[in-house]
């Protein structure tokens, strides 16, 4: 995918962390009993978490329906989402003790900026806690050119040897399409 999608995929990464923030904003807002500019940006906030949510499923169906597949040759796998819960606790936790009094906007501005930069100069892809509502987890394979990858599948339990066709999300990261089984089972059909 290109570049530009690889930034809604990260921005839709955050939108968890948005929904907290949102309602968090939204709450302290309210228990100084006085409609602050806070509460509009707690409620911009939730409604751009909430937006994500169906951007991120688009996302995976465009991803399904115009990228190439290819075969991919799994020699090794492991669960991956011991590194997403990490993450999502990492990425969570400061909001425990989130009182927002002032907002300094060059400071969230540059930030944004200096992310979006090195999303753009690597091959980072974050973690998409989103993806777990759709019923993905995540897994680190070692494909039989000895790459290591991420995998996204919907297998709970995941056999590197039924996987059959795979569409390359983002450099390093695929999605598993079509299981052995499933192959058959549409043969039959």
């Amino acid at each position: 995918m290109s570049k530009f999608v690889k930034i809604i995929w990260t921005v839709t990464s955050y939108a968890p962390l948005m929904l907290v923030c949102g309602i968090a904003l939204f709450v302290d807002s309210l228990t100084i009993k006085q409609i602050t500019g806070d509460l509009w940006i707690g409620c911009v906030v939730f409604a751009i978490g909430v937006v994500c949510i169906p951007i991120c499923f688009g996302l995976l169906a465009l991803a399904k329906k115009s990228l190439p597949k290819s075969k991919l040759v799994i020699n090794a796998t492991s669960p991956g989402d011991t590194n997403s819960l990490s993450s999502m606790i990492a990425y969570l936790l400061p909001v425990v003790t989130l009182s927002i009094t002032d907002i300094n906007l060059w400071v969230l501005c540059a930030m944004i900026f200096i992310i979006i930069l090195m999303l753009l100069w690597t091959k980072a892809i974050f973690v998409n806690p989103l993806v777990y509502l759709f019923g993905y987890r995540y897994y680190d394979i070692q494909a039989s050119s000895g790459m290591s990858y991420t995998l996204l599948s919907r297998q709970k339990r995941f056999n590197p040897k039924a996987v059959e066709m795979v569409i390359e999300l983002f450099d390093e990261m695929y999605l598993v399409i079509i299981h052995i089984f499933q192959l058959k089972r549409l043969r039959i059909h």
